[in-house]
C-alpha cells in the first residue's frame, strides 16, 4: 500500500479517487465503487459529484447498473444523454427524443437518419412509427392523430402521412379537416384517377354511385354513363337534351343512336330495335329516330308487327300510302273518301 497522485485504470474495474471531507484528519482512498452522492469521473479518476463537461467529451451521470459513474455514452437500449440535466434517462424530456440511431445516444430535439420520434411513452427515436401513429417528415416525429399530418393524409398501411394522390394501392386521400386514406369513399365522393376522393368526375370518368369510384364503363347495375348529367353513371338518359338516348352496346347516353339497325326512341329514352308501339322507326336521315307520324315521302307501314317509315307500301296485301289518314301518312288498305289507290306507281 502506498500514497499515489492517481488512482490506477487497472486492475478492471478500475478505480477512483474518492477525497475525504476532511482530508488532513481522514485518509482518501482509491475505491471501485464510489460513495452516494458521487459518481465516478474517467477523465480525472476520481469520484466527483460533477461529471466533467469539457476538453474531453460529455459526460453524463449514469445510475442504470447500481454504480454511480460518468460516462460519455448512455448504455444502450434504454438510456439516453439529457443534455439539459447532464444525466442518463429512459425518458427523454419533452420535445426531445432518445436517439437510438446516433452512436452518442443523445436527447434530441429532431430524430437522425430519417428516423422518427414518438411523442408519447418512452419518446425515442424509430425507424417505423407504431400502429395508430404516422411519421411525418415535417418534423420527424410520430403524430398520434391524423390532422397531426397536417396538409398530408394518414396511411394507415405505411403508418406515414402522404401527399394527397400518394396513399397506397387502392387507397384514396379523403378530407380537408380529417385527413386520411380511405379504401372507400363515403358518399357524395368518389375515388378518382388522381388517388383521391372527388365530389365528381371529369374527362372521359363517370361516378358510380353503387361502388363510389370515378369509372371509363358504367356497368354496374345496367348504368349509362351520362356527360349530360355531369358525367355520372344513371339509370336513365333523360337529365340532358344532348344525350337524351341510352346504349345499351356502349352502356352510354348518347345524341344518335349506333348504326343501322337501332333507333332513337323519345318515349323510352333508349335505342330500340323496334320502336314504341304507336310510333314508327324512321331511317331515311343518318339519324335514326321513332317518329310518331313518319315525314314526307314515306308512310307509316305497320304490317311487321313493329311500325317503319317506306317510301313504297307493301304489294301483299295491297296497300297504298295515304297522305289524308286522320293518322297522319300511313299505309292503308282503303284510301280516304275523295282518294283512290294507284296500283301502277309507288302506291
Amino acid at each position: 500500500m502506498k500514497c499515489i497522485p492517481t488512482c490506477p485504470d487497472t486492475p478492471n474495474p478500475p478505480l477512483f479517487g474518492y477525497l475525504q471531507p476532511t482530508p488532513t484528519t481522514t485518509t482518501s482512498f482509491c475505491v471501485e465503487v464510489c460513495p452516494t452522492g458521487t459518481y465516478a469521473d474517467p477523465f480525472t479518476h476520481l469520484c466527483t459529484t460533477a461529471c466533467t463537461w469539457g476538453s474531453n467529451g460529455n459526460y453524463f451521470f449514469d445510475t442504470s447498473t447500481g454504480y454511480r459513474k460518468c460516462v460519455l455514452v448512455c448504455p444502450s437500449p434504454n438510456y439516453f444523454g439529457d443534455t439539459s440535466t447532464k444525466t442518463c434517462v429512459q425518458t427523454c424530456p419533452s420535445g426531445t427524443y432518445g436517439d437510438n440511431n446516433s452512436a452518442d445516444r443523445y436527447c434530441r430535439g429532431t430524430c437522425t437518419g430519417g428516423w422518427f420520434g414518438l411523442t408519447t411513452g418512452t419518446r425515442i427515436c424509430l425507424l417505423d412509427c407504431p400502429y395508430g401513429t404516422w411519421a411525418t417528415t415535417v418534423n420527424y416525429t410520430c403524430v398520434t392523430t391524423s390532422t397531426g399530418c397536417g396538409t398530408q393524409y394518414a396511411d394507415n398501411n405505411t403508418r406515414s402521412c402522404v401527399n394527397g394522390g400518394s396513399c397506397s394501392l387502392g387507397q384514396f386521400a379523403l378530407g380537408t379537416t380529417h385527413m386520411k386514406c380511405v379504401t372507400y369513399c363515403p358518399t357524395g365522393t368518389y375515388g378518382d384517377v388522381n388517388g383521391m376522393c372527388a365530389t365528381s368526375c371529369t374527362g372521359l370518368y363517370f361516378s358510380d354511385e353503387d361502388i363510389h369510384l370515378c369509372v371509363t364503363n358504367c356497368f354496374t347495375n345496367a348504368t349509362y354513363a351520362d356527360v349530360g348529367s355531369g358525367n355520372k353513371c344513371v339509370t336513365t338518359c333523360n337529365f340532358s337534351d344532348l344525350y337524351p338516348f341510352a346504349d345499351n352496346t356502349t352502356m352510354k347516353c348518347v345524341d344518335q343512336c349506333p348504326g343501322t339497325v337501332y333507333f332513337a326512341d323519345s318515349q323510352l329514352h333508349q335505342c330500340v330495335l323496334n320502336c314504341t308501339l304507336g310510333t314508327y322507326a324512321y331511317s331515311e336521315t343518318a339519324n335514326h329516330t321513332c317518329v310518331t307520324h313518319c315525314p314526307s315521302p314515306t308512310y307509316g307501314d305497320n304490317t311487321t308487327g313493329t311500325g317503319i317509315c317506306v317510301t313504297k307500301c307493301p304489294e301483299q296485301p295491297v296497300m297504298f300510302g295515304d297522305a289524308n289518314d286522320a293518322r297522319g301518312r300511313v299505309c292503308v288498305y282503303i284510301c280516304t273518301s275523295g282518294s283512290f289507290g294507284d296500283e301502277t306507281g309507288n302506291r
